[in-house]
């Protein structure tokens, strides 16, 4: 492939490191410049020169220090953090640098930092469940904790029912259950009963809308507002006559 312009340039170096199977992040690495400047020069945009090595220095004597304190038994957090202001010996991109450099390096300590890690680690300690203990409502009747009633009556009625009528049924037999005239256990025997008397309810509750105002033109050109109800529309003749 002829190379004539930056982005030519910018094609070969990303195939070239697709075909080795590297991230932006470690080629920027392995070669000592920043991740952006990798990414413009695969954009075709490269910079007017090579910005420096990005990668911390270190000395010899920081790494003995690491290797020692490793297999003392330190964690990597306590030989770098600030937060450990006694043991800490290096910083942590000084530390990863050898370690990109000498594979040795990183074979000797990463065992060491994984090991002592999972020696620390606390799993979190799962909730047990306990025995459901009944104590008093606020309306003073034993009742159960409110997630136990509420997860009866839940499970207690079919899922095909309306949003409104589950909501009333659910809640008639929550309250039943609190006030002590339902138990738990019979909640799934006794729910067609509230649901009858929820549909008794229905035609009362959620009935057609009543027009309770409506406006009348009068031969004297005056607006009059007065109550009516469907019975008073339908002798009040035609919709042209209500403003």
């Amino acid at each position: 492939m002829f190379i004539f312009t930056p982005a030519d340039l910018g094609a070969v170096i990303r195939d070239r490191r697709k075909h080795l199977k590297l991230d932006q992040a470690t080629l920027a690495t392995k070669i000592g410049v920043s991740r952006q400047w990798v990414i413009d020069i695969e954009r075709g945009h490269p910079r007017r020169r090579i910005p420096r090595s990005k990668k911390s220095s270190y000395t010899a004597e920081q790494v003995n220090a690491a290797i020692e304190g490793a297999k003392a038994g330190l964690t990597m957090s306590q030989l770098t953090s600030y937060r450990h202001s006694d043991t800490r010996v290096i910083r942590a991109n000084q530390l990863q640098a050898p370690m990109c450099d000498d594979p040795q390096l990183a074979a000797l300590l990463k065992p060491i930092f994984l090991k002592k890690r999972a020696s620390l680690y606390q799993p979190r300690k799962l909730i047990v469940a306990k025995s459901i203990n009944r104590g008093p409502s606020l309306t003073g009747i034993i009742a159960g904790p409110s997630n136990e009633i509420f997860t009866a009556v839940d499970r207690a009625g079919p899922r095909y029912l309306d949003f409104e009528t589950r909501k009333e049924v659910m809640s008639e037999m929550m309250l039943a259950i609190l006030e002590g005239a339902l138990t738990i256990e019979d909640a799934p025997r006794r729910y067609r009963e509230f649901l009858r008397a929820t549909h008794r309810m229905f035609p009362t509750k959620y009935g057609r809308a009543m027009l309770k105002r409506h406006s009348i033109w009068r031969r004297t050109r005056r607006t009059r507002t007065m109550p009516m109800g469907w019975p008073s529309w339908r002798k009040s003749g035609s919709f042209a006559r209500c403003a």
